[in-house]
């Protein structure tokens, strides 16, 4: 989950970017950030530290929208960050856009937490079950954790459905301590 501000500012982009009609050079921009985060995991902590340095910041930020090719108003919306010496949440702006782009397409993301890597077909039938159940499209995210010792954890924005072993543990272990 995205802090407030950060969806604040996510949503006014995106408003913007359609009173304008420029939505579609404004996602290809947030796509294109987005995969740069993705493959470069430092750049944030290297944003908030220069964002208390504002020529290097707004330096930065003139070459970011060069490299980028970013539209004009995704270009005074990072100037205004950067001024606001909000550089250092660029990612969570990012993150939480794209978070809305898929809200609004009807894509929920879906984590999935398993104690054992699954195979495809047990994957298959969760997502089958998730979709009929949500009455959506999913993006799932699959991740092995092996502290919930059997069974799955789905994380579907807030919700949590955890059918863990080590969550029937712990429920049985508050039973017997209140006989």
């Amino acid at each position: 989950m995205h802090s407030a501000i950060a969806q604040r500012y996510s949503k006014a982009l995106m408003s913007a970017a359609l009173d304008m009609n420029v939505r579609e050079p404004v996602d290809r921009t947030i796509s294109l950030l987005s995969n740069l985060f993705d493959d470069s995991p430092a750049l944030t902590g290297y944003l908030e530290r220069v964002s208390k340095y504002p020529e290097a910041a707004e330096q930065i930020t003139e070459n970011l929208v060069e490299s980028l090719d970013a539209p004009d108003l995704f270009a005074r919306f990072l100037l205004l960050i950067t001024q606001r010496k909000r550089l250092g949440m660029l990612e969570s702006i990012v993150r939480s856009y794209e978070e809305e782009r898929k809200r609004e397409a009807g894509i929920l993301t879906v984590n999935i937490y398993s104690s054992r890597p699954l195979e495809e077909q047990e994957k298959k039938k969760i997502i089958e079950r998730l979709e009929h159940h949500t009455g959506g499209k999913l993006e799932t995210i699959w991740q092995v954790d092996k502290s919930i010792l059997g069974g799955i954890v789905i994380k579907i924005g807030d919700d949590v459905i955890n059918g863990s072993l080590k969550h029937r543990l712990n429920l049985l272990q508050r039973y017997l301590l209140q006989e």
